[in-house]
């Protein structure tokens, strides 16, 4: 498993559907500055790119703190005031990382994985997040990871191991609190699914 799979296959689609290329057409290509933070279970990570054009960029800068939402969760079935601190410290610690590039605040987006998904209090987290940084999070599901997951393994055996793409292959990413498998037949994605076990629970 790459750690920043998810991040960077994120950025592209995010790219690819538009929602980064607010500028109008110019001879000149404009280099388009995006970040995305990713609420894992035992860790938050942060990556900073420069956006090239639909499925290639390059990262320039990002940071990772360990964080304790997936043992809250896996235990008890809530974040702690504790960890809900501690989370928020994290945030604005790679908030003001990103304000040194001078990123936009259309082009940060944040998501959210297992601990968020099944997290009984997510609700509350999530505003209290939003309202003390400005940050919306995106809870991603199982499905979305999977896809996700996919594009990133694919973009980074692209050009290690160009027969990828048309072979039958297997794919098994383990994180803090799922484990995401996915079947490939010719390359192409035939069956998917989200264990609800990984290296917290």
């Amino acid at each position: 498993r790459s750690h920043g799979g998810r991040h960077f296959s994120f950025i592209s689609q995010l790219q690819t559907r538009g929602c980064f290329l607010h500028k109008k057409p110019t001879r000149k290509k404009a280099i388009e500055l995006v970040a995305v933070i990713d609420i894992g279970s035992s860790a938050i990570r942060m990556v900073v790119a420069e956006m090239h054009g639909p499925g290639s960029w390059k990262v320039i800068d990002g940071a990772d703190q360990p964080v304790g939402l997936g043992r809250d969760v896996f235990l008890s079935g809530t974040i702690t005031r504790a960890s809900a601190t501690q989370t928020l410290q994290i945030l604005q610690a790679f908030l003001e990382q990103i304000a040194g590039w001078q990123i936009k605040p259309e082009n940060i987006t944040a998501i959210g994985t297992s601990a968020l998904r099944e997290a009984q209090n997510r609700d509350m987290f999530v505003d209290k997040i939003a309202l003390r940084t400005g940050l919306e999070i995106s809870i991603i599901e199982g499905v979305e990871a999977n896809r996700l997951t996919y594009i990133a393994v694919r973009n980074a055996l692209r050009m290690v191991r160009p027969g990828f793409s048309r072979a039958n292959s297997v794919i098994i990413e383990v994180g803090g609190g799922s484990t995401e498998v996915m079947l490939l037949h010719a390359g192409r994605m035939v069956a998917a699914h989200t264990l609800n076990t990984g290296t917290v629970r």
